[in-house]
């Protein structure tokens, strides 16, 4: 085996290994959550119980997303597409 091929063999090895979190203990596990909704509830009311559920999950989200560096244009740019270029009928079946 030639040290080209040995050296990329290492070096695959090393980047799996070093992306694979090993569980550590017992898994725990869960039944999932159901919701049960009407669609001709509004919105807010709709979204009222999964919104309860996972606030505090949300929130450790959101203060994670806000450490990233995307510019406030950014959003500007997105609200401006929101507005004039997506068409909510595009994405329903």
């Amino acid at each position: 085996m030639s040290t080209r091929k040995i050296l990329v063999f290492a070096v695959v090895v090393l980047l799996c290994s070093g992306t694979v979190v090993p569980h550590i203990g017992k898994i725990k596990s869960h039944i999932p959550r159901t919701y049960n909704v009407s669609l001709d509830d509004p919105l807010i009311k709709r979204w009222a119980p999964i919104l309860h559920d996972y606030n505090h999950a949300l929130t450790l989200f959101m203060n994670y997303f806000d450490l990233l560096p995307i510019p406030n244009d950014f959003w500007k740019g997105v609200e401006w597409y929101a507005n004039n270029v997506f068409v909510h009928k595009d994405f329903t079946a």
